[in-house]
């Protein structure tokens, strides 16, 4: 039988809410993170190319893409890949049997399985807003533009 109870908050997100339970996990090891926008895997084709380079970069830049979770964003990838596809399928929403009978097309069926798996990977990363909402991101500074430069001229 599996662990029962909700998953264990992690420790980024404690901190993040300022939670007394991040003095007891001081000791939890930490995945190095990426610095650059890891390789693309040989099997992504297509959709799911384009995806993984396009969020593989935003995930670098914010710092929440690690080495341990390089996995988890190319299935990611491949889910969103399936998905892409079922909805290529998806021309009509209904179609006839070869008794005449008229049903949903399956391909909408799969489509909406693939979409949710995309969405439940995704909110692995913090790219749905309700799990964006208990991620903690440090912003570089150099990315924050000053913002009194925007109503105040520098005297000179």
């Amino acid at each position: 039988m599996g662990k029962r109870g909700p998953q264990k908050t992690p420790t980024v997100r404690l901190a993040g809410r300022g939670s007394r339970k991040v003095k007891d996990r001081e000791n939890e090891p930490m995945p190095k993170k990426y610095s650059a926008i890891p390789p693309k895997p040989r099997h992504l084709q297509g959709d799911g190319a384009l995806f993984y380079k396009k969020v593989s970069k935003k995930l670098v830049n914010v710092g929440v893409l690690t080495v341990v979770d390089h996995e988890a964003l190319v299935v990611m990838c491949e889910e969103y890949q399936q998905y892409k596809e079922a909805e290529k399928l998806c021309s009509t929403l209904l179609i006839k049997t070869s008794n005449g009978n008229v049903i949903q097309n399956p391909a909408i069926g799969i489509r909406n399985k693939a979409r949710e798996a995309l969405k439940k990977s995704m909110s692995y990363f913090g790219m749905t807003p309700s799990s964006r909402a208990s991620l903690s991101i440090k912003v570089n500074p150099e990315q924050t533009e000053d913002k009194t430069k925007r109503f105040f001229k520098v005297a000179t």
